[in-house]
């Protein structure tokens, strides 16, 4: 029978991918004390969560919530970073981590459940804009033409009272 630590550890590393469908597994072999920290501290900031178990607790964790094809990528020193809704902040700092110092390496990473283990797909997920950003694209996109259908309206009138005034100059130059 495990140590009652481990069940805990395995209870609790379960319950975090129950709760987040998007994961981040990476190595962080070479990664120092201060980037750690530092590393930590911006995921937090982004709610996001950077956890470092046991491959073995990660692996009966992940096999508890039917995450049995992570086997293959436990391998080495790895750590998890649990993802909130905005997956793509996370993948950022992860990837700006990366860009620095080649550390720390993403293996594999869960989006909503699906695993991908490419380097380029977590590029592209780096690169989706924010929730935010897809809001204000939205809010701009529906009002531009609300902004130019205004504007065409105040042109028209204006048209039409200049209209409206050359014509009455003409007739009371007639006069």
């Amino acid at each position: 029978m495990p140590p009652q630590w481990k069940t805990e550890k395995v209870k609790e590393l379960a319950e975090r991918f129950r709760n987040h469908e998007n994961v981040f597994l990476t190595d962080f072999t070479g990664l120092g004390v201060g980037e750690f920290t530092d590393l930590r501290r911006r995921l937090r900031e982004v709610q996001a969560r950077y956890q470092v178990a046991k491959n073995s607790l990660i692996l009966r964790a992940a096999k508890e919530v039917g995450y049995d094809f992570l086997e293959a990528h436990l391998t080495g020193p790895t750590g998890l970073v649990f993802a909130s809704e905005e997956v793509n902040l996370p993948a950022k700092i992860l990837l700006d981590f990366y860009k620095s110092g080649e550390k720390p390496r993403v293996k594999a990473f869960l989006l909503e459940g699906r695993l991908y283990t490419s380097l380029d797909d977590f590029k592209t997920v780096a690169s989706l804009p924010t929730r935010q950003e897809l809001l204000a694209r939205l809010v701009a996109g529906v009002e531009a033409p609300v902004s130019n259908l205004i504007a065409n309206i105040r042109s028209l009138f204006q048209q039409l009272v200049s209209t409206v005034d050359s014509v009455a100059q003409k007739r009371k130059a007639e006069e």
